[in-house]
């Protein structure tokens, strides 16, 4: 994956990600029904993947920004190693 090997490349820091369709409206990792590419392909993530594979694993990502949903939410979680990503 080519984001984990930017990040190993530059360990400590501080990322932010700017990412397609990750919060709904709701604050929910769920994409959109009409481009859930997940759905389509089974080799693509939706974003809850996303978070789980990439996101929460990396201390140094702490800021996720998102479009194409209707609507805003925010969000705050723990990564794995227990540091705050706010989405």
């Amino acid at each position: 994956l080519w984001a984990t090997d930017m990040i190993l490349r530059h360990p400590g820091l501080p990322t932010i990600v700017t990412i397609h369709d990750h919060l709904n409206p709701r604050g929910e990792r769920k994409p959109e029904p009409i481009v859930d590419m997940a759905a389509v392909h089974p080799e693509h993530n939706n974003p809850e993947d996303v978070w789980r594979k990439f996101l929460s694993r990396h201390r140094q990502v702490f800021l996720v920004l998102s479009g194409h949903q209707h609507g805003q939410s925010r969000r705050v979680d723990v990564g794995a190693d227990g540091g705050k990503v706010w989405q």
